[in-house]
């Protein structure tokens, strides 16, 4: 079949089983044989009037037609037979109207809908300096998980804080999307005291009681005792990074005898200072200016991604490849969108939750990709999307559709760079 267009929908799809067999339906006292094909959640991404197109599906009727023949005994007589003729089926297309939410909406709002409930929690009260602690924040409930962002959580100015990580578990059903998101915080206190993590707040647009809602956790005490490279540092409460002092080298011993002086060439001026001083510290130097960044690269994951979007891809098409040498039709169809989604998320650096045709298209148009190669790429979308409801006969062949993933990525991976 020919899916509909969903043009300003971000969709989620329902596991449907294989087309086996036909159930008989009545529809407007007519008797029909019936089956599901496929099923989605629709998420409208903008408000006004959307439109989900018409579904095409070409089938065949059994039509009977009355025969004339001649019996063995050399008497005319007609007798009925069936006849299947093809047709294409299509769908009306359904206009549906998308309101805005509401006005009021809370400072931390980003733009859920559903209806959640929050739990929070960190891996241990107590630590050292230096060590690193962790935050789980856990939203349950029925919404788009995917599309969820992360809840802004205010850290104490002596933690360095990372970027979270998220954990997606979803369900689909005709109900909607039931699941749950963990986001997971991961933050280094670098100086001994006692810190507080204020209440980490979420808010959403009810779909139950047609409001806004904020959930709320409660504040987290975190005593970091003083690590074992903290030994000379003194730390007092109150003071900044900046304001720690190097203390217990102020008074030295005093010598009671006057040193004995030699008569010899500077220190300075030797080949053993430039050997055990100075290449020391260059290569010190360097190290740390590769450390910083490689975690200044790390913390930009986006960039990061963008890099590594060629040969991440690759590996999917290796999956995908030896799916086809095995003639694994559904798993090298799924492997080839995974390799084609998964690549525009890295490349655009658009998350894969927030990805769409239509952003996606535009970010390439943005970007100097050619309306053919955006044509060509949309042609080995819907064949992925549609080869495990079509008969394996209507499809291209794998290798060709293999061979044309690889040939359009590499286009577009030069225009990229």
């Amino acid at each position: 079949p020919k899916l509909p267009a969903l043009q300003g929908f971000y969709k989620n799809d329902i596991p449907t089983p294989e087309l086996r067999q036909l159930t008989r339906e009545n529809v407007n006292g007519q008797i029909y044989n019936t089956g599901v094909i496929a099923r989605f959640i629709l998420y409208p991404q903008k408000t006004g009037d959307l439109t989900i197109g018409s579904v095409e599906f070409n089938g065949a009727v059994q039509r009977t037609v009355t025969r004339r023949s001649r019996s063995w005994f050399d008497l005319d007589f007609d007798f009925p037979t069936v006849q299947e003729q093809p047709v294409t089926f299509r769908s009306e297309p359904v206009t549906i109207r998308v309101k805005p939410l509401p006005p009021g909406q809370p400072a931390n709002f980003s733009g859920t809908v559903g209806d959640l409930s929050m739990t929070a929690s960190i891996d241990k009260p107590e630590l050292n300096t230096n060590d690193a602690l962790t935050l789980r924040i856990k939203l349950t409930g029925k919404a788009n998980m995917k599309m969820i962002n992360p809840p802004v959580v205010s850290f104490p100015a002596d933690f360095d804080t990372y970027a979270p990580k998220t954990n997606v578990q979803e369900e689909y059903s005709t109900e909607g999307t039931t699941g749950t998101v963990t986001f997971e915080y991961v933050a280094i206190p670098r100086h001994p005291g006692n810190f507080t993590i204020p209440p980490v707040s979420f808010s959403y647009f009810s779909i139950q009681s047609n409001e806004y809602k904020t959930l709320s956790s409660k504040s987290f005490t975190v005593n970091v005792n003083k690590g074992r490279e903290d030994t000379t540092i003194t730390v007092v409460s109150g003071l900044s990074r900046e304001d720690v002092r190097l203390l217990n080298q102020d008074i030295r011993y005093i010598k009671r005898t006057l040193p004995e002086w030699n008569d010899k060439k500077l220190f300075l001026d030797s080949k053993l200072f430039i050997l055990w001083y100075i290449i020391p510290l260059v290569l010190f130097t360097t190290v740390i200016f590769v450390r910083r960044k490689t975690i200044r690269e790390r913390a930009d994951v986006a960039r990061m991604r963008h890099k590594r979007a060629a040969r991440l891809a690759g590996k999917r098409l290796k999956k995908a490849e030896k799916a086809m040498k095995n003639q694994q039709k559904d798993e090298f169809y799924e492997e080839i969108l995974k390799a084609v989604w998964g690549y525009l998320s890295d490349k655009l650096m658009i998350p894969l939750a927030n990805l769409s045709r239509d952003n996606a298209w535009q970010a390439l148009t943005e970007r100097g990709i050619s309306d053919e190669v955006k044509e060509q790429l949309g042609k080995i979308i819907d064949t992925c999307e549609f080869a495990r409801f079509a008969p394996s006969g209507t499809l291209p062949s794998m290798k060709e559709t293999y061979d044309n993933t690889v040939v359009l990525m590499e286009k577009i991976d030069q225009n990229l760079k």
